[in-house]
């Protein structure tokens, strides 16, 4: 019943990640890679950014500042290993069919796949214990890898666990390192602030 396993898994991981956090200071991590290595990833990014900024789409924002997008764009361009910029305007993009989709709080059962795929379609939920981040990098509707982040509930956008969510989610989402084992099955990491745990996901992400 492997439908049934990967809506479980789906719903479990947030509470994984939270579990993880223990501390409402840390940012847990978890990335998807869909059977890209770290270096392709990147390489992707660099050409996603070849002709200027890759444009962030922010799908949902709970803490009521319309300036959420444009530090989710600034704090991307420090996160990231290569010298690429991202933009929070649509229309400034070099290449629109490449962009990043950023949620805050997606509901049980999302996953990185459809905010790519049908990103309308998601409806965002408040926050309960934990304030998750789940971004994919998306070319036209097509994953290329996504992360999910969890750390301590969140009030507003001045408190400063804010930032390191996203440069934390960011980061690990276009980290060079090889997670990938050349099957079709995706590759997660784990990250507390501390050693990269290697594991097999059972299902999609």
């Amino acid at each position: 019943m492997p439908g049934i396993r990967q809506d479980l898994w789906r719903i479990l991981v947030p509470t994984v990640l939270l579990a993880l956090s223990g501390c409402g200071d840390l940012v847990s991590t978890m990335r998807y890679s869909f059977g890209y290595t770290g270096q392709i990833i990147v390489g992707f990014l660099g050409y996603a950014g070849g002709a200027g900024p890759i444009h962030v789409r922010l799908l949902n924002n709970p803490f009521g500042d319309p300036g959420i997008a444009g530090m989710v764009a600034a704090e991307s361009d420090a996160a990231v290993p290569i010298r690429v910029k991202f933009t929070a305007d649509a229309a400034a993009a070099g290449r629109p069919d490449w962009r990043l989709v950023v949620m805050f709080n997606p509901p049980a059962g999302a996953n990185v796949r459809d905010a790519c795929e049908s990103p309308d379609a998601i409806v965002a939920v408040a926050p309960g214990s934990g304030t998750e981040l789940m971004a994919s990098f998306c070319n036209d509707r097509k994953l290329i890898a996504g992360v999910r982040a969890v750390t301590g509930t969140i009030a507003n956008a001045a408190d400063p666990r804010l930032k390191r969510l996203v440069r934390g989610a960011i980061g690990d989402l276009f980290s060079p390192s090889n997670f990938d084992n050349n099957s079709d099955n995706e590759i997660f990491t784990g990250q507390l602030r501390g050693p990269k745990v290697l594991s097999r996901q059972p299902g999609s992400g």
